[in-house]
């Protein structure tokens, strides 16, 4: 559930008690609206507090955020699935489909997002990408061939992934606008994502067993055009000022940092998807334990995640953001080192502990990291961060087969012990770089 939760945002309550439109000034949010919060969250766990914040313009967004994910997560799960079983595609195929939608997905989140800070209309590309995820479920629900769906996949779903990254550079600039702390609100949204991926795969399948293929399909586009009004709504409209041509020319450099931070995303999420593709295989053939074992492990780690991210915004202003970071890369090497060792079910869940903090600070805190390091774009940094990640799980997907091919599944988590190293030197080199230069005094004579 975690590798398409990477990519798509969360579902929960929006909270959104005023209905009035979102203020021109990209989401100007009134400072009196969070005084009455106060009394009623007193009682609450701290973690709980964060979403204490998410109402008004905030719960608009966040429920935005929440329905994209939904509509995503009803057909993302089910399309191998789909593939073989309604469309009798033999099983190969299915790898030509992914990476054919990801190239694409990679393509235009990075066209969109480069167009969003050159002036583009943000609003208007979300509702475009949004519309585009709507005609893939209408055909998605009518097709029955498997060209036909590589078509789709390929000129729709991939258009359509680029709402995302809009969403996140839109989630950016609110708060930027509203005075909001980025990182907190970033995590804020992002913590639903382990809600989203435990009740939209299993809305989908179940969907699928009583009512079949096409009824979900309509219920993902039913979803989407939800989103598509909410965006025309409540959404502003955006100007599409264009930036000095000095500006222009500074925001082209690809600072080192940034390809540092890309790096770090990908092996993380290469790391955690390979876990992931291999760890079933490995516990119920290798070690032979219930075939139950590794959902419930899934669930408990997406259980662990949710606290640790909405915590991560507090450690981070206390700690330093990098730190926080690299110290989740060292619970991510400590879990998958102790994988080897580890053969027992109760083993296997006190382990998750260090797998939910780790994936809780990579997930909470990766955006914001990269969205930091290009502060003047935005639309690049969100485009860039979702691609960083996708390609972690197509390359994850891909070697966790060849690993488990020719040396089993055992060996390909090693691959993410090998993964996370990479990413730990990384981050070593990029908190050096950050550091400030030692003044050399020359003493006097």
């Amino acid at each position: 559930m975690q590798v398409f939760g990477n990519i798509y945002a969360c579902i929960a309550h929006s909270q959104c008690h005023n209905v009035r439109a979102f203020h021109p000034a990209l989401f100007a949010e009134s400072s009196q609206s969070a005084v009455p919060i106060q009394n009623n969250t007193e009682i609450m766990p701290h973690y709980l507090k964060k979403f204490s914040t998410l109402r008004g313009d905030s719960g608009r967004l966040f429920a935005l955020n929440s329905l994209t994910a939904m509509s995503y997560s009803l057909i993302m799960p089910i399309m191998g699935f789909f593939l073989i079983e309604q469309l009798q595609t033999p099983p190969a195929y299915i790898g030509i489909y992914t990476i054919s939608t990801a190239v694409s997905g990679v393509m235009f989140s990075q066209l969109l997002g480069g167009w969003v800070d050159r002036g583009g209309n943000g609003r208007t590309l979300f509702m475009m990408a949004m519309l585009a995820a709507f005609c893939a479920a209408l055909a998605f629900a009518n097709i029955n061939t498997f060209w036909q769906a590589l078509l789709v996949g390929v000129c729709l779903m991939g258009f359509a992934s680029a709402s995302i990254p809009m969403l996140l550079a839109m989630i950016r600039k609110f708060a930027e606008k509203s005075g909001k702390n980025s990182l907190a609100l970033n995590s804020q949204m992002r913590s639903g994502v382990s809600l989203v991926w435990i009740i939209g795969p299993t809305l989908a399948f179940t969907t699928v067993d009583q009512f079949g293929f096409s009824a979900n399909f309509y219920l993902s586009a039913g979803l989407s055009l939800m989103v598509i009004i909410m965006a025309w709504v409540y959404l502003p409209e955006q100007s599409s000022l264009k930036k000095p041509q000095s500006q222009q020319l500074t925001s082209k450099s690809f600072s080192m940092d940034i390809g540092l931070l890309g790096a770090v995303m990908l092996l993380g999420n290469l790391a955690n998807t390979l876990y992931l593709t291999a760890i079933p295989l490995y516990l119920t053939q290798d070690l032979e334990l219930p075939v139950s074992l590794p959902g419930m492990l899934m669930g408990l780690t997406a259980a662990l995640e949710i606290p640790i991210m909405l915590l991560v915004p507090r450690w981070a202003s206390r700690f330093g953001r990098h730190r926080i970071f690299t110290i989740g890369f060292l619970f991510a090497l400590a879990f998958y080192l102790l994988l080897q060792v580890a053969e027992s079910p109760w083993q296997l869940f006190v382990l998750q502990l260090f797998n939910g903090a780790f994936f809780g600070i990579f997930a909470g805190l990766g955006i914001s990291l990269i969205q930091d390091a290009a502060t003047d774009r935005p639309g690049f940094a969100s485009a860039f961060y979702t691609n960083a990640m996708r390609f972690g799980m197509m390359g994850g997907t891909s070697l966790a087969g060849i690993l488990a091919q020719f040396w089993g599944f055992k060996f390909a988590l090693l691959g993410a012990v090998v993964a996370i190293v990479f990413a730990l030197v990384f981050m070593v080199l990029i908190i050096m770089r950050q550091a400030p230069p030692k003044l050399h005094i020359k003493p006097m004579d």
